[in-house]
């Protein structure tokens, strides 16, 4: 047996326990409708999509398809319910949310942010410190995907960092993007995979608000650990005023202005859900709708900056936890 050219034997023995072993439980087991059977149906087809994304053969999108494939195939799984992600709130949430953080990215709001806040205070490290864990936080918020946080804040904590202060400013910059992910629902979008394993009549009460209230407590913890590393830390000199400037600029653009008026919006509607009875689902979309009618967010980098492999991603784990 010939391997073909560019296929590894790693990846010949993982494709074919992938595709191999579901396709022989289900002959063995064709015919048969008991639980037992189906139970076997469904880990064969769970444990295909595992060996894809465990053996690095494609993309996790591609492990989660044949999966939900084969549970339809299998298990005789309707399309209504495996492909129900579709019409779930959360996919809608995440697609306003992502292109909401293409606009942030973009517009380079976050650095004209942090050179105002910069501006009046003084330029020691702990003050650059606090203000990176703050603009950290913030992002977490609104932007659902870590790497895309990171990618915005590593450039200011480069231009504010010297090196007695260098470690301390990537610690308080990778805390504020990383560790407060669970805390938010939009923080992760590995959230919207927990919250569709919830029940459907618990779903329809799970909101922003109710998120950050059963995470409140770890919150509060995390943040006071934090806070107290940064108060009783060493304290380096004060810094030139060439680093902090780098990150600052006199005014902002009208895009930028509309993009903060778009997370304004957001923030609003999330405090006051309870008043005025909109979901986020829909606040997301207008604010998507918003910026790409001003060209904050222009229509044609809609297939670009959207992670749509991510967004089928969360469509198929939705499918399955059903």
């Amino acid at each position: 047996l010939q391997i073909p050219p560019g296929l590894s034997m790693r990846s010949a023995v993982g494709w074919c326990m992938a595709l191999g072993l579901p396709a022989i439980a289900m002959m063995m087991l064709a015919g048969r409708t008991d639980s037992v059977a189906q139970w076997l149906c469904f880990f064969s087809a769970l444990g295909a999509g595992l060996c894809v994304w465990v053996m690095g053969l494609a993309p996790p999108l591609i492990g989660a398809l044949l999966a939900l494939l084969l549970m339809m195939v299998g298990n005789h799984l309707p399309v209504q319910q495996a492909l129900g992600g579709f019409t779930s709130g959360s996919f809608f949430l995440l697609l306003g949310m992502f292109g909401c953080s293409a606009a942030v990215q973009r517009s380079g709001l976050m650095q004209r942010m942090l050179g105002a806040i910069l501006r009046p205070l003084p330029h020691t490290s702990k003050v650059f410190q606090a203000c990176l864990l703050l603009l950290g936080t913030l992002m977490t918020l609104f932007i659902p995907s870590t790497s895309g946080r990171l990618q915005l804040i590593a450039p200011m904590a480069k231009a504010l960092a010297q090196p007695a202060n260098r470690p301390a400013l990537a610690f308080a910059a990778l805390s504020g993007c990383t560790l407060f992910s669970t805390s938010f629902l939009l923080g992760n979008s590995a959230n919207f995979i927990v919250l569709g394993i919830l029940p459907e009549h618990w779903q329809a009460h799970a909101n922003w608000l109710s998120w950050f209230q059963c995470a409140a407590v770890y919150t509060l913890a995390l943040a006071i650990c934090l806070v107290c590393s940064i108060a009783f830390g060493a304290s380096g000199p004060k810094e030139s005023a060439a680093n902090w400037k780098s990150v600052s600029t006199t005014g902002f653009s009208s895009t930028q202005w509309i993009t903060l008026l778009a997370l304004a919006i957001l923030a609003l509607g999330a405090s006051l859900v309870n008043v005025h009875h909109i979901e986020m689902t829909w606040l997301a979309l207008f604010v998507l709708l918003l910026l790409m009618a001003t060209d904050a967010f222009p229509i044609r980098r809609l297939q670009s900056d959207i992670p749509w492999s991510i967004l089928l991603y969360l469509v198929c784990t939705v499918g399955i936890a059903r």
